[in-house]
């Protein structure tokens, strides 16, 4: 084992250590061994044998053993802990007994398709040597020419491919595969934790109809799934496969010490609660382990983080020997990227979640992870691209100042003693399940009272009866049979998202792609949008064509796009009422747009301007809580107990205050009202503690006159906005936590203009997949318990006046938003 000590280099320097805030290290473990199983073939074990395999960890053993007996299997042993070992075992295994046994190994992503292949390919070259067969294995993707489809059809045993042409390309095409399909043995799901949400949903009733269609052919294979992050393992897999399994879960690889700290970069601001950018020193780190010549992959949530890290390394360092990897790059180019990783010939690369997986790109020395990845599954597979074959690695996870990453540098254990967050499907929502009863009907008729996967409440005979009243299926005798010419697959996106993409173009060539949806948010018309660290300034964006045309940008800025989201309630599914207010648990319509975008200096993100924009909407339809306090509680945020006394104007407040009313002629400018014997007040139209400077918070465009009654409404509004933002942001950010979901899995979101509350301040929690997966289900009835953990985390932040660790900056949250969401919640769960 070589000797490692970039943890101790990194201690060395001052700056760096002075900002950790936790330091853990799982520990080393030796490997547990057992004998290879004396049931697998002769020519199996001679070909681990010779490729330097003479014994296997005992997770391993087990797992054979389980899967010879016919048993589905689960193994979420940890990263590169040899699961692959133990399907290409029992599939060698099989063909040693039948050289007509055939196997589909199912993967996430093309790429991590074609380094299994790689693994696989290997082993099965010495097997062919000892069994004198030609056994093949091949890839069936969209990138497969059809010259060789036709090959792949007949002569495969081993096929690999990914959902997506397994439900397009291969099961309406049944007929073709008519002798794979009847010799077929084992189906792999690698990286199964990926299926859940709505992709999950999907694939449940894709693996509906694949069960069908086997049986259809006379075979019933043995399932083998395969994560290292799985959370509610029992509930999910039970829910996935709708099958009994066998669960392998104890890890008996070695491995080596896993040190892990927490950076939290130094406070700027102590009142504000700012911290310097946590992706200026996560470059800065990577900087220094790149000098240090440690072999070292840096994680961003967004591609937009992944291109300003990138840029930033460049700037400072030797860019032959760093790259950036997300999606939207060229396939040539990810492939070449992951080559030079593996060989070496790469020092750093800076990815997004793309480089998450499975895929083998060496034994690397750090893995740098730029703020909270969003949950505790991809942070641990994050982990896991370092020390991969028992070496000591060091992972640092560089905090920001929002409160989700504030929270886990105060409750650490959150992250390092809960397992991976749970991972919802549900495959019989309706919209769903219609549309893979379709696909199911175009490619087997379905008998009279055939089941289709588990539907305890008939929804499938009442689907397919709706069908057949559509026209679209047919009742002939004791079948139900498609009746319609179009081919369903086609039109159904397992990823829900459109599956169409823009081509980006600069000087007449194409440099890469963007999906549809990150076009609109991210490379809009005037956009600065960064591919591969470099910015380019959107020049043109043709809708009709696909294409954005892209120049070098020089200037100093970069954009973020605004976003407008309304909502209209559908249907209430269940209420739920408390002593301070209810919960709609509804159908949602939620309509999102981006109506402009801001340009930001780049070092200091400064807002330079705002433009206006004119892009489609997007819609959504989903399950979601309405939530709104009672009117008592209303009436008691509008009138709380913000103070502005403290607010310090300045020595010339006066003199600006007589200024502003000689200007509005000390009329009130909103109803009108003429003062005579009394002076007008005077308001800040944008709240002077959004300002860090009193003179720009007192520049005469942002003051008002106002009279009496008007100014109280004013205040009013602001503090019922500022209120309610502070109290919102609150939820959004510990919600994952109490549903142990990923922080992109449900939204939340204040609005006054929602007409089924009478505009009333409502926060709606909606999931973010169509037709929803039974998060907010969750919320609706435990809204008392989640007010508790945001009055837990406000009340002990140390800031002022509000900050990104509690209820959001001022500039967001409003004025003393802090103060007033802790009134609130007091009122709320104390009756105080």
């Amino acid at each position: 084992m070589k000797e490692f000590n970039a943890l101790d280099k990194f201690l060395e320097q001052t700056a760096f250590r002075a900002n950790i805030a936790v330091q853990k290290v799982e520990n080393s473990r030796r490997a547990t061994w057992q004998e290879i199983p004396s049931e697998l073939h002769t020519n199996v074990v001679n070909s681990l044998n010779d490729i330097g395999i003479q014994k296997l960890y005992k997770h391993q053993a087990q797992a054979i053993n389980a899967l010879l007996k016919g048993h589905n299997t689960v193994i979420t042993t940890g990263v590169a802990s040899g699961k692959s070992l133990c399907y290409q075992s029992v599939i060698l295994n099989s063909l040693a007994y039948n050289s007509e046994n055939t196997a589909l190994c199912l993967y996430p992503t093309k790429a991590l398709t074609q380094d299994q292949r790689k693994s696989f390919f290997s082993i099965l070259e010495i097997f062919n040597s000892k069994t004198n067969k030609d056994h093949s294995i091949a890839i069936y993707d969209g990138d497969t020419s059809a010259s060789q489809r036709q090959k792949i059809r007949n002569k495969a045993n081993i096929v690999l491919t990914n959902p997506d042409m397994l439900h397009v390309g291969i099961l309406p095409n049944h007929p073709a595969w008519n002798k794979f399909f009847t010799c077929l043995k084992y189906i792999v799901i690698d990286e199964v934790h990926i299926y859940r949400g709505i992709f999950g949903s999907h694939f449940t009733n894709v693996l509906r109809r694949l069960k069908r269609i086997c049986r259809h052919y006379g075979s019933n294979p043995t399932l083998i799934l395969t994560s290292a992050t799985v959370g509610n393992t029992k509930e999910f897999i039970s829910s996935l496969i709708e099958s009994l399994f066998r669960t392998i879960e104890t890890d008996y690889s070695p491995q080596g010490n896993r040190h892990f700290l927490i950076y939290n970069p130094p406070l700027v601001n102590e009142e504000l609660g700012i911290r310097r950018s946590a992706l200026k020193e996560t470059t800065k780190i990577a900087k220094f382990f790149t000098k240090e010549n440690y072999q070292s992959i840096v994680f961003s949530r967004s591609r937009r983080g992944v291109e300003l890290i990138l840029t930033g390394l460049q700037n400072r360092g030797d860019s032959t020997i760093l790259a950036g990897y997300r999606s939207g790059y060229l396939k040539e180019e990810r492939r070449d990227i992951e080559h030079r990783l593996k060989s070496g010939h790469l020092n750093t690369v800076v990815a997004t979640n793309a480089l998450e997986l499975g895929i083998d790109i060496g034994d690397l020395d750090v893995v740098i992870i730029n703020g909270y990845p969003g949950s505790i599954a991809s942070t641990k597979q994050q982990a896991g691209r370092a020390g991969r074959t028992g070496n000591d690695s060091l992972v640092v996870m560089i905090a920001n100042s929002d409160l989700i990453n504030q929270y886990l540098v105060r409750n650490p254990d959150y992250l390092f003693s809960n397992n991976p967050e749970q991972a919802l499907l549900d495959p019989n929502n309706v919209q769903i399940l219609l549309n893979h009863l379709k696909c199911a009907l175009a490619e087997l008729a379905f008998e009279q009272g055939e089941q289709f996967g588990l539907d305890n409440d008939n929804t499938v005979f009442e689907l397919l009866d709706y069908l057949i009243s559509k026209g679209i299926a047919v009742k002939k005798g004791n079948k139900i049979l498609w009746n319609s010419q179009t081919r369903p697959p086609r039109d159904i996106s397992l990823r829900t998202v459109n599956s169409s993409s823009f081509t980006l173009l600069h000087e007449r060539s194409s440099i890469g792609t963007v999906d549809n949806s990150s076009a609109y948010w991210f490379a809009h018309p005037k956009a600065v949008y960064i591919h591969n660290g470099l910015p380019f300034f959107v020049k043109d964006f043709d809708i009709e064509r696909k294409e954005i045309r892209l120049e070098k940008h020089i200037d100093d800025y970069y954009t973020e796009p605004i976003i407008q989201t309304s909502f209209k309630l559908q249907k209430e599914l269940q209420t739920h009422k408390y002593s301070y207010g209810k919960s709609l648990f509804s159908i949602l319509t939620v309509h999102t747009q981006v109506t402009g975008f801001k340009k930001l200096r780049w070092d200091s993100r400064e807002i330079l301007s705002y433009e206006e924009l004119e892009q489609p909407e997007s819609v959504l339809n989903t399950k979601g809580v309405v939530f709104t306090f009672t009117s008592e509680i209303q009436d008691f945020i509008e009138s709380g107990s913000n103070s502005h006394e403290s607010n310090k104007y300045g020595k010339e407040w006066n003199n600006i205050k007589q200024t502003v009313r000689e200007r509005d002629k000390n009329i009130c400018q909103n109803c009108g009202k003429i003062a005579t014997s009394i002076n007008l007040d005077v308001h800040h139209i944008k709240p002077f503690k959004s300002f860090d400077d009193p003179k720009e918070a007192n520049q005469l465009e942002n003051l008002i006159t106002l009279c009496k009654q008007c100014h109280s409404q004013a205040e009013s509004s602001v503090k019922t906005q500022s209120t309610m933002a502070g109290l919102t942001y609150l939820i959004r950010n510990l919600l994952p936590f109490k549903l142990m979901c990923s922080s992109g899995d449900i939204q939340v979101v204040f609005t006054q203009e929602m007409e089924e509350t009478d505009k009333a301040p409502t926060i709606v929690i909606y999931d973010s997949f169509p037709g929803g997966v039974g998060l907010s289900r969750k919320v609706a009835s435990s809204m008392t318990s989640l007010l508790e953990v945001c009055f837990e985390n406000v009340s002990n932040c140390e800031c002022d006046d509000g900050c990104p660790s509690c209820v959001g900056p001022i500039a967001e949250s409003g004025i003393g938003s802090k103060e007033s969401v802790i009134e609130l919640l007091k009122k709320v769960l104390r009756g105080i």
